[in-house]
């Protein structure tokens, strides 16, 4: 993975990081990659969306969601390897989840110098 890869990867944590933190937390949801202004699970790549769990926020922001994507990859570390059931664990909080998504920035940053 170059440098400039790990960057990019830290810039789209970053962009996730900041959509879950929007609305103190309104827009972060559980359960579901995303949900519309009524609730509804809806996919995270549609117009509609309006809140995200960590997987779709970082989706939305560009990241893929596989082996190959260094972003996807420390996220899914840091939540001790299950991103999705880290983010649903009840009483989790948005700060968390967006302090997750920095951190994994972070760690990138220091990793591409």
């Amino acid at each position: 993975m170059s440098n400039a890869e790990k960057l990019a990867c830290a810039d789209r944590l970053e962009a996730a990081a900041l959509v879950i933190q929007c609305g103190d937390g309104e827009w972060w949801t559980q359960g579901t990659s995303a949900r519309d202004d009524r609730g509804e699970a809806v996919s995270y790549y549609i117009w509609e969306a309006r809140c995200f769990c960590a997987a779709g926020a970082y989706q939305a922001a560009g990241g893929r969601r596989d082996a190959f994507d260094v972003g996807w990859q420390t996220l899914r570390q840091l939540a001790g390897g299950n991103l999705t059931g880290w983010n649903d664990t009840p009483g989790r909080a948005a700060r968390e989840v967006a302090s997750l998504m920095l951190d994994a920035a972070d760690q990138l940053r220091g990793e591409a110098v």
